[in-house]
Formats: C-alpha cells, sequence, structure tokens
C-alpha cells in the first residue's frame, strides 16, 4: 500500500493493553503531507498511545511487512513503529491481538525500521503506526504496508 497521496484516516488510540478508541487525553497527534507525530501532552503522562491506520487482512495473508522512518525526541519510555494483528473475534477477546512493535528510547535521528509479521488465515484486521509510552515525541515518515510471500518451506 503506498501513501503517495499524504497520510489520512490516523486514529489515536489507547496503547497495547488499553481499550481500543479510549482517545488518550495525555498524548495529542498530528499527520501532514507523508510524515506523522505522536507527542505527550502532559508532563507525566499515564499508559501509552498508539497513532495508527488499519486495513482489512484479506491482501496481507501470509506475511506482512510495515517499514517506515521514525525519529524520537526525549522518549523516555518506549517509541517507534508498532503492527497489530486483529484476527477474528478480536471484539471479544483481547488474546486474539497480536502487538508487535521495534522502539526506543532517548533522542534518535532518522532511522528506517521495518517489522515483518505472520499474517494468519483468521486475521481480520492489520493495524499500523507509531507508539509512544511516556513523555517525549516520535515522528514518522515514508511509511510502506506491502505483502510479503513467505516463501517456500524448507523441505517440502
Amino acid at each position: 500500500m503506498a501513501f503517495g497521496d499524504g497520510l489520512d484516516r490516523w486514529d489515536l488510540d489507547g496503547g497495547p493493553g488499553q481499550e481500543a478508541g479510549s482517545g488518550p487525553l495525555d498524548y495529542r497527534a498530528a499527520a501532514e503531507g507523508r510524515c506523522a507525530a505522536l507527542s505527550s501532552a502532559a508532563v507525566g503522562p499515564g499508559g501509552s498511545a498508539v497513532l495508527v491506520q488499519a486495513v482489512f487482512a484479506d491482501d496481507f495473508l501470509g506475511a506482512v511487512v510495515f517499514s517506515g522512518e521514525f525519529r524520537t525526541e526525549d522518549a523516555a519510555g518506549r517509541a517507534g513503529l508498532c503492527l497489530e494483528i486483529a484476527r477474528k473475534g478480536w471484539h471479544h477477546s483481547p488474546d486474539r491481538r497480536e502487538h508487535h512493535a521495534v522502539t526506543v528510547t532517548g533522542s534518535r535521528d532518522w532511522s528506517l525500521q521495518e517489522i515483518t509479521v505472520p499474517v494468519p488465515g483468521d486475521a481480520d484486521l492489520i493495524r499500523f503506526g507509531i507508539v509512544l509510552a511516556g513523555r517525549g515525541r516520535v515522528w514518522l515518515r515514508n511509511p510502506e504496508l506491502r505483502r510479503e510471500d513467505p516463501g517456500p518451506v524448507c523441505g517440502g
């Protein structure tokens, strides 16, 4: 999935382990062009927040790769890329959601990172974006979401 037309349809939610749609008041987010940012809005923010987009998993069965450049500033907790696979029934059972992340702490210059995750046949949604836990700021630019061919099974 290319993001040539800019980043839109972002949702600011509570981070992993928090209820989706909780609207974390301790964080703020912005997106413009091919760049998105998530930052703490309180001196000592509670919990964590994610700035994510969601797509149906059907086009990504097998494996998905989420990549992008991110940078952090004064990240007290973890900050970086995140990807979640929500399997059918995820609305009713939290164990039907798998969270994956590439995170750092402190201040880091722009670096290209990626997450590759298997997408099972019962996957419903893929949510991808950036995560921030604690004070600081994280930026994302040039994101890409693509299907990865898992390739042949060894010995098969």
